[in-house]
């Protein structure tokens, strides 16, 4: 991807570590334009996307793919499509938590009503394992915590217990 940065490393025989570190750190600056010329794949991690792209105001080009003269024309250009990934409250949660109220239990076992779309949205009730507390001490009944699914679909919750 630095193709055409990298020819700034031959302009010195011998570097010291710092200068070395500050000549690719200035390759890396946002000021400077990447081009890559073989086929790029990006594999999605197992709970985001693969591409994420910050920072663009409505009407910002995102993409454009000019033709062989380099000439962008709507009418030639290839179609992209985008299709928007299907969404699972279970894997949103698992970065964002969900509302839940305590409705019986003790610990570390409780049964907790969730709300994973929103306080004005169906609910459901799931067991939750609470992560830290004193053994035969429950949390009250009423109690609204934050509750996280893990990568295996297993809820959980760390309400402070002192």
């Amino acid at each position: 991807m630095f193709a055409q940065q990298r020819i700034r490393l031959l302009r010195e025989e011998k570097w010291t570590p710092d200068e070395l570190a500050r000549e690719i750190y200035a390759m890396m600056g946002p000021d400077v334009p990447l081009e890559h010329h073989g086929q790029i794949t990006l594999h999605a991690p197992a709970n985001g996307a693969p591409l994420v792209i910050k920072g663009l105001a409505v009407g910002d080009v995102i993409i454009q793919l000019p033709n062989r003269e380099g000439a962008v024309e709507d009418d030639d250009a290839p179609v992209l499509d985008v299709v928007a990934a299907e969404t699972d409250s279970t894997t949103e949660n698992q970065r964002t938590g969900i509302a839940g109220e305590i409705l019986s239990g003790t610990h570390p076992d409780y049964s907790v009503r969730i709300y994973p779309e929103g306080l004005s949205a169906d609910t459901e009730t799931v067991t939750v394992k609470q992560l830290s507390g004193v053994s035969g001490v429950a949390l009250q009944a009423g109690t609204w915590v934050i509750v996280y699914v893990d990568v295996n679909g297993d809820y959980f919750m760390n309400v402070p217990v002192w």
